[in-house]
């Protein structure tokens, strides 16, 4: 659904090519969406690219789960859709959340919202005029949120915001020329921003750093000489130090730990011995330890878990006895343990781990093709089942394999799904309402469509972020 947003965006805007394709071309790298140390607070709505059918074209809806509290936050392109692009939310004595919108006078560029139509302005044009500034890759850190903007003189480049036009300012012009710096996949760590960003005049993709200043903003390391990329990655703060996953010439992929310098740069631990590297993502904290997914070699992809330092770092246990992967996914912690979604000998199931073999248990034995979508909602974990008969439907559970229990059958493979307090948001395509939010509280009842926006066939949602 997403390069289909930015496909038909394309269409009708070209000048968004460039931008856009390389906006795209980072969000589908794996970089983390949840931020430890935002203030993100839990929002009352649920927001959503939505289209009535009225013309107006794909704006910025909102709902909080009822057919009533759902509707349009403000046509901001009257002559066409304003395609919102969706980030996080930024507590400053109410809710707001940012988010990049196409505008006939302005272009592509930075907006932000209460929920009213009021408190839904632009915040800054970036580039002015019609040109394109868009922000991306939002990251909150020390007081400001930190994106990548563009100017025509200077390219994409490091900017930050407090939230108002006049605290919305580019840290550093790296190049001092339009060739950009192009910088994204934020974490932090050792006190400082750190982001992938592009070595002057090269393709070659390497770790920055920033301390919210032009002079502490540059280059940390270029952890793969010459002209191959590290591509820093899957990044995360744990225990004050920044982890992510590089690529290398002497270790391949690998988890590697940075605080910020030259010298604070390492990799954490060469798991698959040699240049082939154990291929790590999903970078999760949770119980105070670092868990991820990596291969080294003997026992496919599984989960580890680190205390930060390489003896530490270990295989919690082969779930999948062999080469062959159990593949872990959708880490979350629930309850004191780490919850996720694995294949065993029975197929895909849950369980769950304290980090230790003996402490990892399998959860459910289902008659499933597959899982996924597991989500914290509220007291519950919810997650969604494909089943033998090629249907989906929406599980919860407490944890335990007896209060783990089917909710309701769905009409189709739903898609961004997003927990707001209790409850459970998703779009889903139905043969007689097309494309449209969804919801629920946890029961059969309280799981439906919110709303048909489009009435009739059509598609009233696009995505939510």
């Amino acid at each position: 659904m997403r390069a289909q947003s930015i496909v038909s965006a394309l269409i009708t805007t070209p000048a968004l090519v460039s931008t856009l394709l390389l906006t795209l071309f980072f969000a589908g790298c794996g970089g983390n969406a949840e931020k430890k140390d935002s203030p993100k607070e839990s929002s009352p709505f649920f927001y959503f690219i939505g289209d009535d059918g009225s013309g107006s074209g794909f704006e910025l809806w909102r709902t909080d789960g009822t057919e009533a509290g759902t509707q349009i936050v403000k046509d901001i392109n009257p002559t066409g859709g304003s395609w919102p692009e969706m980030y996080d939310f930024l507590y400053t004595g109410g809710n707001e959340m940012y988010f990049s919108a196409l505008e006939d006078a302005t272009g592509c560029e930075m907006w932000k919202t209460d929920g009213t139509e009021a408190g839904t302005t632009i915040l800054k044009d970036i580039n002015p005029g019609p040109l394109h500034g868009c922000g991306s890759q939002i990251y909150f850190w020390n007081g400001h949120y930190y994106f990548q903007g563009k100017t025509a003189t200077e390219g994409r480049e490091l900017w930050r915001t407090d939230g108002s036009e006049i605290g919305t300012e580019m840290i550093k012009d790296f190049t001092g020329t339009p060739s950009e710096v192009v910088p994204s996949r934020f974490f932090s760590g050792g006190g400082k921003l750190l982001f992938s960003g592009l070595l002057s005049g090269t393709s070659d993709i390497e770790l920055f750093a920033s301390d919210g200043t032009a002079g502490g903003t540059g280059l940390v390391m270029d952890i793969y000489p010459g002209a191959s990329q590290s591509l820093p990655n899957n990044g995360i703060e744990f225990n004050g130090l920044g982890y992510f996953t590089a690529n290398s010439a002497a270790y391949g992929w690998e988890v590697w730990v940075s605080d910020g310098t030259p010298g604070g740069t390492n990799v954490l631990k060469d798991i698959f011995a040699g240049v082939t590297g154990s291929s790590p993502s999903l970078l999760t904290e949770a119980m105070g330890k670092l868990f991820f997914r990596a291969n080294n070699g003997t026992a496919g992809f599984e989960l580890w878990v680190s205390d930060g330092t390489p003896a530490g770092t270990n295989l919690v246990t082969d779930i999948y006895l062999g080469t062959t992967s159990s593949a872990p996914n959708d880490l979350v912690e629930f309850n004191g343990e780490l919850y996720f979604i694995a294949t065993s000998p029975n197929g895909a199931e849950l369980f769950k781990t304290d980090g230790s073999p003996i402490g990892t248990f399998e959860i459910t034995s289902g008659t499933w093709s597959s899982l996924f979508g597991l989500r914290v909602v509220g007291g519950s974990l919810m997650f969604i089942a494909y089943l033998s008969d090629a249907t989906y439907a929406l599980y919860k559970s407490d944890g335990t394999s007896a209060g783990t229990e089917e909710v309701s059958a769905l009409p189709g493979y739903p898609e961004w799904l997003t927990a707001r307090g209790n409850k459970l948001y998703w779009g889903v395509s139905d043969p007689t309402f097309g494309y449209e939010p969804w919801v629920s509280d946890g029961t059969a009842a309280g799981t439906k469509m919110i709303k048909d926006v489009n009435s009739g066939p059509g598609d009233g949602m696009y995505m939510e972020y």
